[in-house]
């Protein structure tokens, strides 16, 4: 089954592409970074991007910082809008997602699928209230992405708002570690208890 999310932007790439004429262009967000091209990649396809960093097909590279952060911006808006298909894409097989606390929710799940299911059970406790406000996202280095954000909820008469950050660790495009911070554990802890 197709996400609305992703019919909705293949449906865009298919029209831009053929108000080109055919022509395939990279496409790049408001900040500039690259986002895709109106062709739609295949699996053996090499796509070059800002810094002439390559993803997919068999020339992988690392990515740089800007790319990762154009990367995890994706992820977010991903995870907001459930969208698993982006999601399974830009998540390593072997990723590992770190849950500090002593939450029946805490706990370091070891792979792309386990940390996949941690996501979805957000959702499911909170009857899909569950929302990761991104304030600030931050390359640090060639490898490393932090997200500063905002977690909201609402579960059994409880109201979660908490300040918290993830540390994403990404290899040729991937995230293959998250780590969550959080400024109030003790909130985070008490709201799905």
């Amino acid at each position: 089954m197709v996400s609305k999310g992703a019919a909705i932007g293949r449906s865009f790439r298919d029209s831009l592409a053929q108000a080109l004429g055919g022509r395939n262009l990279p496409l790049v967000d408001l900040t500039g970074c690259f986002v895709g091209t109106t062709e739609t990649p295949s699996k053996d396809t090499d796509l070059t991007v800002m810094g002439g960093s390559l993803i997919g097909g068999k020339g992988q590279r690392t990515m740089g910082p800007d790319e990762n952060v154009a990367i995890m911006r994706r992820a977010y808006d991903a995870f907001n809008t459930g969208d698993l298909g982006t999601l399974t894409e830009l998540f390593d097989e072997s990723a590992v997602w770190h849950l500090p606390g002593r939450s029946p929710m805490a706990d370091d799940y070891q792979s792309r699928d386990a940390t996949l299911a941690y996501f979805g059970q957000l959702a499911q406790e909170t009857g899909g209230t569950f929302r990761a406000e991104l304030s600030h996202l931050t390359a640090d280095g060639d490898d490393r992405v932090v997200g500063i954000q905002r977690s909201t909820a609402d579960r059994n008469g409880k109201h979660l708002d908490v300040s918290d950050c993830i540390v994403f660790q990404l290899k040729d495009g991937r995230v293959t570690d998250g780590r969550e911070h959080f400024e109030d554990l003790y909130a985070w802890d008490a709201f799905w208890a």
